[in-house]
């Protein structure tokens, strides 16, 4: 009557069913995305497995999920639950240099990254990077003991496009995409896929490399 949107309304299209009583045919199974927790039963779940979300009408929202701390292996993107995803993520590892390692050039390189990344050392930014090498220059700033090392890599928005009908008729711009899903394959690289090495060098030229950990 005053135009404000009704609340607590149920309605069953299927008469043999009871409006309002939640059936099991409605229980959706969810990944959840590595880098997310979610809450199950009080406990966070972390990415890699899957949530089964309580019997209930069809939502009317995207599932979402809060973002975590949680162990992940370098890989593609692409070959993971964020498929579809298009933004940044941070990576941080510890490693620990000896003395005599801390002293040498230093180099730090971050293998196939797709796109750009960023990069910092002990709080200390290093660069940024867009295009190959995505290596960085550590020395005089690693130390001797432990390092702590943070990257932030963000990809581009096809992960996020790869999703539906195709957004222009299949030969446009010379695209062979029949729907969008067909794009998904071609993103490669697409995260940190790595191998992120520290390498010490004997030379001023990056390359010139005599050790790698």
């Amino acid at each position: 009557q005053d135009g404000e949107t009704l609340s607590g309304l149920s309605y069953a299209a299927d008469k043999s069913k009871t409006p309002g009583v939640a059936h099991e045919e409605n229980a959706i199974t969810v990944e959840v995305p590595p880098g997310a927790v979610v809450l199950k039963n009080g406990q966070a779940v972390k990415g890699g497995t899957t949530v089964t979300l309580p019997p209930a009408p069809i939502p009317e929202h995207p599932v979402e999920f809060r973002s975590g701390t949680v162990d992940f292996s370098l890989q593609s993107w692409t070959d993971s639950s964020l498929a579809f995803y298009s933004g940044s993520a941070v990576y941080a590892a510890d490693f620990t240099l000896t003395r005599e390692e801390a002293a040498k050039p230093l180099a730090i390189d971050l293998g196939e990254v797709g796109v750009a990344a960023e990069a910092w050392l002990n709080g200390r930014k290093l660069g940024e990077r867009v295009w190959h090498p995505f290596r960085f220059n550590l020395t005089g700033k690693a130390i001797a003991g432990v390092n702590h090392l943070k990257i932030r890599v963000a990809n581009s928005n096809a992960g996020w496009q790869s999703q539906g009908g195709t957004i222009y008729p299949e030969g446009s711009w010379g695209l062979r995409y029949k729907t969008e899903l067909d794009r998904l394959p071609t993103i490669r690289p697409n995260g940190l896929e790595g191998p992120v090495r520290i390498l010490t060098r004997t030379t001023p030229q990056y390359g010139s490399t005599v050790n790698s950990r």
